[in-house]
Protein backbone atom coordinates (compact mmCIF):
# COMPACT_ATOMS: atom_id res chain seq x y z
CA UNK A 1 0.00 0.00 0.00
CA UNK A 2 3.08 2.50 1.04
CA UNK A 3 4.38 1.48 -2.52
CA UNK A 4 1.29 2.15 -4.22
CA UNK A 5 0.95 5.46 -2.58
CA UNK A 6 4.27 6.62 -3.18
CA UNK A 7 4.19 6.04 -7.07
CA UNK A 8 0.43 8.10 -6.84
CA UNK A 9 2.03 10.53 -4.41
CA UNK A 10 1.39 13.59 -7.18
CA UNK A 11 -1.80 12.65 -7.84
CA UNK A 12 -2.89 12.28 -4.19
CA UNK A 13 -1.03 16.17 -3.41
CA UNK A 14 -2.79 17.48 -6.85
CA UNK A 15 -6.11 16.08 -5.73
CA UNK A 16 -5.41 17.56 -2.06
CA UNK A 17 -4.15 21.05 -3.03
CA UNK A 18 -7.70 20.99 -4.66
CA UNK A 19 -9.68 20.15 -1.38
CA UNK A 20 -7.59 22.48 -0.06
CA UNK A 21 -7.56 25.44 -2.74
CA UNK A 22 -11.54 25.12 -2.59
CA UNK A 23 -12.08 25.10 1.09
CA UNK A 24 -9.32 28.20 2.11
CA UNK A 25 -10.76 30.16 -0.95
CA UNK A 26 -14.46 29.43 0.45
CA UNK A 27 -13.44 30.59 3.89
CA UNK A 28 -12.02 33.90 2.76
CA UNK A 29 -15.10 34.70 1.01
CA UNK A 30 -17.31 33.92 3.78
CA UNK A 31 -15.13 36.15 6.27
CA UNK A 32 -15.22 39.97 5.94
CA UNK A 33 -11.85 41.89 6.03
CA UNK A 34 -10.87 43.24 9.28
CA UNK A 35 -8.97 46.07 10.55
CA UNK A 36 -5.34 45.07 9.65
CA UNK A 37 -6.16 43.49 6.75
CA UNK A 38 -8.09 46.80 5.51
CA UNK A 39 -4.09 47.97 5.98
CA UNK A 40 -2.90 45.56 3.45
CA UNK A 41 -5.65 46.64 1.09
CA UNK A 42 -5.11 50.05 1.07
CA UNK A 43 -1.17 49.58 0.57
CA UNK A 44 -2.07 47.42 -2.46
CA UNK A 45 -4.79 49.34 -3.76
CA UNK A 46 -1.82 51.90 -5.09
CA UNK A 47 -1.49 52.43 -9.00
CA UNK A 48 1.74 50.41 -9.43
CA UNK A 49 3.98 47.79 -7.00
CA UNK A 50 6.48 50.67 -6.55
CA UNK A 51 3.54 52.72 -4.77
CA UNK A 52 2.28 49.84 -3.12
CA UNK A 53 5.99 49.55 -1.64
CA UNK A 54 6.34 53.17 -0.22
CA UNK A 55 2.61 53.50 0.96
CA UNK A 56 3.26 50.39 3.13
CA UNK A 57 6.33 51.30 4.59
CA UNK A 58 4.12 54.47 5.62
CA UNK A 59 1.25 53.38 6.65
CA UNK A 60 2.51 49.84 8.83
CA UNK A 61 5.14 48.86 10.69
CA UNK A 62 5.58 45.42 9.39
CA UNK A 63 7.52 44.95 6.26
CA UNK A 64 6.26 45.37 2.85
CA UNK A 65 6.47 42.08 0.97
CA UNK A 66 2.77 40.78 1.53
CA UNK A 67 1.29 44.10 0.90
CA UNK A 68 3.35 43.99 -2.37
CA UNK A 69 2.04 40.17 -2.78
CA UNK A 70 -1.46 41.03 -2.10
CA UNK A 71 -0.94 44.08 -5.39
CA UNK A 72 -0.13 41.53 -7.74
CA UNK A 73 -2.41 39.38 -6.69
CA UNK A 74 -5.18 42.21 -6.94
CA UNK A 75 -3.65 42.82 -10.59
CA UNK A 76 -3.90 39.45 -11.69
CA UNK A 77 -7.25 38.49 -10.25
CA UNK A 78 -8.98 42.04 -9.44
CA UNK A 79 -10.08 43.33 -5.89
CA UNK A 80 -12.13 40.78 -3.09
CA UNK A 81 -12.14 39.04 -0.27
CA UNK A 82 -10.50 36.28 -1.95
CA UNK A 83 -8.09 37.92 -4.49
CA UNK A 84 -6.28 39.91 -1.52
CA UNK A 85 -5.97 36.49 0.28
CA UNK A 86 -4.39 34.51 -2.45
CA UNK A 87 -0.95 34.70 -1.20
CA UNK A 88 -2.07 33.66 2.15
CA UNK A 89 -3.91 31.08 0.72
CA UNK A 90 -0.87 29.91 -1.32
CA UNK A 91 1.82 30.56 1.50
CA UNK A 92 -0.11 28.23 4.20
CA UNK A 93 -0.25 25.67 1.31
CA UNK A 94 3.50 25.73 -0.03
CA UNK A 95 4.22 25.30 4.27
CA UNK A 96 2.16 22.10 3.98
CA UNK A 97 3.90 20.81 1.16
CA UNK A 98 7.17 21.16 2.48
CA UNK A 99 6.02 19.54 5.38
CA UNK A 100 5.37 16.67 3.34
CA UNK A 101 8.45 16.58 1.47
CA UNK A 102 10.66 16.79 4.99
CA UNK A 103 9.18 14.10 6.56
CA UNK A 104 8.62 12.07 3.46
CA UNK A 105 12.49 11.73 3.17
CA UNK A 106 12.73 10.51 6.55
CA UNK A 107 9.77 8.23 7.56
CA UNK A 108 7.69 7.61 4.18
CA UNK A 109 4.79 8.44 2.46
CA UNK A 110 2.00 7.91 5.20
CA UNK A 111 3.95 10.09 7.48
CA UNK A 112 4.63 12.61 5.22
CA UNK A 113 0.66 13.18 4.37
CA UNK A 114 0.35 13.14 8.13
CA UNK A 115 2.88 16.24 8.87
CA UNK A 116 1.02 17.70 5.28
CA UNK A 117 -2.58 17.97 7.08
CA UNK A 118 -1.81 18.80 10.62
CA UNK A 119 -1.51 22.35 10.09
CA UNK A 120 -5.10 22.27 8.73
CA UNK A 121 -6.78 20.51 11.90
CA UNK A 122 -4.84 23.42 14.09
CA UNK A 123 -5.41 26.92 14.66
CA UNK A 124 -2.72 27.96 12.38
CA UNK A 125 -5.31 27.60 9.52
CA UNK A 126 -6.57 30.84 10.17
CA UNK A 127 -4.09 32.59 9.06
CA UNK A 128 -4.10 30.47 5.58
CA UNK A 129 -7.46 33.22 4.67
CA UNK A 130 -5.78 36.51 6.41
CA UNK A 131 -4.12 39.29 4.01
CA UNK A 132 -1.38 39.51 6.29
CA UNK A 133 2.01 38.34 6.59
CA UNK A 134 1.45 35.18 8.48
CA UNK A 135 0.51 32.80 5.77
CA UNK A 136 3.43 33.98 3.77
CA UNK A 137 5.15 34.21 6.30
CA UNK A 138 4.39 29.83 6.95
CA UNK A 139 5.53 28.96 3.28
CA UNK A 140 8.85 30.91 3.78
CA UNK A 141 9.55 28.75 6.91
CA UNK A 142 8.45 25.35 4.76
CA UNK A 143 10.95 26.49 1.63
CA UNK A 144 13.46 26.86 4.79
CA UNK A 145 12.97 24.29 5.88
CA UNK A 146 13.46 21.88 3.11
CA UNK A 147 16.06 24.13 1.94
CA UNK A 148 17.54 23.22 5.14
CA UNK A 149 17.67 19.22 4.45
CA UNK A 150 18.90 19.50 1.02
CA UNK A 151 22.14 21.73 2.25
CA UNK A 152 22.27 19.22 5.02
CA UNK A 153 21.87 16.18 2.54
CA UNK A 154 24.56 17.27 -0.10
CA UNK A 155 27.79 15.64 0.19
CA UNK A 156 30.57 18.00 -0.05
CA UNK A 157 32.63 18.48 -1.98
CA UNK A 158 31.19 15.84 -4.33
CA UNK A 159 27.70 17.49 -5.28
CA UNK A 160 29.40 21.47 -4.76
CA UNK A 161 26.31 22.92 -6.55
CA UNK A 162 23.55 21.07 -4.69
CA UNK A 163 24.88 22.39 -1.67
CA UNK A 164 25.44 25.73 -2.91
CA UNK A 165 21.80 26.21 -4.19
CA UNK A 166 20.04 25.01 -1.39
CA UNK A 167 22.43 27.43 1.04
CA UNK A 168 21.08 29.99 -1.77
CA UNK A 169 17.79 29.36 -1.63
CA UNK A 170 18.07 28.90 2.59
CA UNK A 171 19.03 32.90 2.79
CA UNK A 172 16.05 33.83 0.61
CA UNK A 173 13.71 31.69 2.55
CA UNK A 174 14.71 33.92 5.39
CA UNK A 175 15.13 36.71 3.88
CA UNK A 176 11.45 36.17 2.60
CA UNK A 177 9.84 35.15 6.08
CA UNK A 178 12.04 38.48 7.66
CA UNK A 179 10.47 40.65 5.13
CA UNK A 180 6.68 39.23 6.10
CA UNK A 181 7.41 39.57 9.56
CA UNK A 182 9.88 40.63 11.83
CA UNK A 183 9.03 37.75 14.32
CA UNK A 184 10.03 35.63 11.60
CA UNK A 185 13.63 35.68 13.71
CA UNK A 186 12.33 33.26 16.02
CA UNK A 187 12.88 30.44 13.00
CA UNK A 188 16.65 30.98 13.94
CA UNK A 189 16.17 29.63 17.18
CA UNK A 190 15.48 25.84 15.99
CA UNK A 191 17.14 26.06 13.11
CA UNK A 192 20.68 27.16 14.52
CA UNK A 193 19.67 25.02 16.92
CA UNK A 194 19.54 21.87 14.55
CA UNK A 195 22.94 23.10 12.93
CA UNK A 196 24.75 23.72 15.80
CA UNK A 197 24.02 20.24 16.77
CA UNK A 198 25.03 18.69 13.47
CA UNK A 199 28.14 20.50 13.63
CA UNK A 200 29.12 18.94 16.98
CA UNK A 201 27.78 15.65 15.93
CA UNK A 202 29.64 15.40 12.84
CA UNK A 203 32.93 17.46 14.26
CA UNK A 204 32.41 19.83 11.26
CA UNK A 205 31.44 22.79 10.61
CA UNK A 206 29.07 23.60 7.56
CA UNK A 207 30.32 26.83 6.69
CA UNK A 208 28.26 27.32 3.71
CA UNK A 209 24.68 26.82 5.76
CA UNK A 210 26.38 29.23 8.21
CA UNK A 211 27.00 31.73 5.73
CA UNK A 212 23.08 31.53 4.91
CA UNK A 213 21.74 31.83 7.76
CA UNK A 214 23.85 35.37 8.33
CA UNK A 215 23.08 36.43 4.77
CA UNK A 216 19.23 35.95 5.78
CA UNK A 217 19.55 38.04 8.59
CA UNK A 218 19.75 41.33 5.81
CA UNK A 219 15.98 42.33 6.27
CA UNK A 220 16.87 43.10 9.85
CA UNK A 221 19.97 45.48 8.93
CA UNK A 222 17.53 47.65 6.26
CA UNK A 223 14.96 47.73 8.63
CA UNK A 224 16.88 48.43 11.76
CA UNK A 225 15.47 52.11 12.43
CA UNK A 226 12.00 50.94 11.41
CA UNK A 227 12.42 48.08 14.13
CA UNK A 228 14.11 50.51 17.20
CA UNK A 229 10.54 52.57 16.26
CA UNK A 230 8.08 49.92 16.58
CA UNK A 231 9.81 48.77 19.98
CA UNK A 232 9.81 52.19 21.58
CA UNK A 233 6.18 52.61 20.68
CA UNK A 234 5.33 49.21 22.54
CA UNK A 235 7.54 50.31 26.06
Amino acid sequence: MALAAAKHRYAILALLTLLYGIGAMRHAASEPLWYDEVITVISASAPDAAGTWKLAQQIDASPPLPHLLTHIAMHWFGAGDVATRLPAIAGFWIFCLCLFWFVRRRLGIFYGLAALLLPLATEAYDYAYEARAYGLEFGFCGLMLVSWQAATCSHWPRERFKHAAACAALSLSLIGALMCHYYAIMLYVPLAGGEAYRSWKARRVDWGIWAALALGAAPLVWRVATITEVVRGFS
